[in-house]
């Protein structure tokens, strides 16, 4: 009897201790799931802040438009917080749809891709970076961009020192195309605060007639706010050709 009343009592504490882990289990699952669910709140909202229609936006080029020439520079103003990279292009006529794709890439201060946002990734990991959206035949937007990026400069991660536009011309070597075979062709950028300002813009089909990619240019830290280069750096090759020296494989 002594026996069987210790196998029982150790069936009990068994019993107990599995309640009381399963117990704690179930905590811990809840507590994570809140987290979850929280987090996913603080990224919907976030997303929600840089969610803009900018199907109708009309940016404005005046006196205040900075036209950049390849390796020029421009600072913008300390109080910009939000602004758009928009790729605006027309091909010519009887050369078919003509495919450019606008993306970024975050860049360390070693140079490094932190992010890649392009077609297929159209939200950074910081949150602070929007592709609207790919347009495939670059017609029918009048004067709006055919392509944008969002960028919320005040969210962007603070690892990031550089932040590079490109410009790829999607099936080039198949279809044959290259970027002179547009008759217009050019990266704006403007504030998104309401003004649709373009502070600078920079002519692609000035210098880049035979590229299939393009470097278009970058928006970099200087002293506390920042400033926009026009790199106007080419490639024969690809996207690929930039990516791969920021530690991107394709």
């Amino acid at each position: 009897m002594g026996f069987n009343r210790l196998t029982q009592s150790v069936k009990n504490m068994a019993a107990s201790a599995v309640a009381v882990g399963t117990s704690k289990i179930d905590a811990t699952m809840n507590d994570m799931a809140d987290a979850v669910d929280s987090a996913n709140g603080s990224l919907i909202a976030q997303r929600k802040l840089m969610t803009v229609d900018l199907s109708k936006a009309n940016p404005v080029e005046n006196t205040l438009t900075v036209n950049l020439s390849k390796g020029e520079n421009v600072k913008l103003n300390t109080n910009l917080t939000q602004v758009v990279v928009g790729l605006e292009w027309d091909p010519i006529e009887g050369t078919g749809d003509f495919d450019a794709d606008a993306s970024i890439v975050q860049l360390d201060k070693n140079g490094k891709a932190i992010d890649y946002i392009f077609h297929r990734k159209l939200t950074s990991t910081d949150n602070a970076i929007i592709h609207t959206g790919d347009n495939l035949t670059g017609e029918d937007t009048d004067e709006a961009d055919d392509e944008s990026i969002a960028i919320d400069l005040t969210n962007i991660n603070p690892a990031c020192e550089r932040i590079v536009v490109l410009a790829e011309i999607y099936g080039a070597t198949q279809r044959g195309q290259n970027f002179g075979q547009v008759s217009k062709c050019g990266v704006r950028l403007y504030d998104l605060n309401g003004s649709n300002q373009v502070l600078a813009k920079h002519d692609l089909a000035e210098d880049h007639a035979t590229a299939v990619a393009i470097n278009v240019g970058e928006l970099y830290r200087y002293d506390s706010g920042w400033k926009f280069k026009a790199t106007g750096t080419d490639s024969k090759i690809g996207i690929s050709e930039f990516l791969s020296g920021y530690g991107i494989n394709t």
